[in-house]
């Protein structure tokens, strides 16, 4: 005789407040001779650095998320209506990160070191949390106890009882542990050297919603 089964999916939500921000900078050189590329991108990297580092941050802070140097081509397409790549030089891509506890003044200080700086990078900054592993293992647990529960409710409800555990699906679905808060003037600021505003210290980023699943398949005793 076939077995008896329930199916159920069990979500687990957390809300937090955020304890942590991340700097992202990309600084991009281009030139179409190589060692002109590597030496204007040396004098962006050591221009910013050095500016961090005179506003009170250690330079062993400063990490690299990113490094590339390849060739940039564009399509042209010329007089006989043929395209053809045309070289337009040498480009290298180096993102920074930085990363500290939630602290508005220490981030309005770096984007004002930025400023001092002639290396006019991208920026995005992200408002996150610090320990992400943790989190997610509790929102697994959640979404287990969510799962059980349903399943409780409704072999009760249907005269029934809920046995063993037979089988569980989860799809390992990277979580998303950022803030919906966005600092977009910033790339406005940092190339057009404005002075940043001066109640940003009294910004509350919106908290982070972080949500999982599984699906879990019963025996109904």
């Amino acid at each position: 005789m076939e077995k008896r089964t329930i199916t159920v999916k069990g979500i687990g939500k957390v809300k937090l407040k955020v304890d942590y921000i991340v700097i992202s900078l990309e600084l991009s050189s281009l030139n179409k001779d190589y060692e002109k590329t590597m030496s204007l991108a040396s004098s962006k990297l050591n221009s910013l650095t050095n500016s961090l580092v005179d506003a009170g941050f250690e330079k062993q802070e400063i990490k690299t998320a990113k490094y590339e140097v390849q060739p940039v081509y564009e399509s042209i397409r010329d007089e006989q209506g043929n395209y053809r790549d045309e070289f337009l030089g040498f480009k290298c891509v180096h993102m920074l990160k930085l990363s500290f506890d939630f602290d508005m003044p220490i981030l309005n200080k770096i984007l004002l070191a930025i400023t001092k700086s002639e290396a006019n990078p991208k920026i995005h900054i992200s408002f996150t949390v610090k320990d992400q592993t943790k989190i997610s293992n509790e929102v697994l647990k959640l979404s287990c106890e969510d799962a059980k529960r349903k399943a409780e409710i409704l072999c009760h409800a249907s005269g029934y009882s809920l046995g063993a555990l037979l089988k569980i699906d989860y799809n390992w679905n990277e979580s998303y542990f950022e803030s919906k808060t966005r600092y977009e003037n910033t790339s406005v600021f940092a190339k057009h050297k404005i002075c940043f505003y001066e109640d940003a210290d009294n910004i509350e980023p919106e908290d982070i919603e972080v949500s999982d699943s599984a699906v879990f398949i019963w025996e109904i005793a």
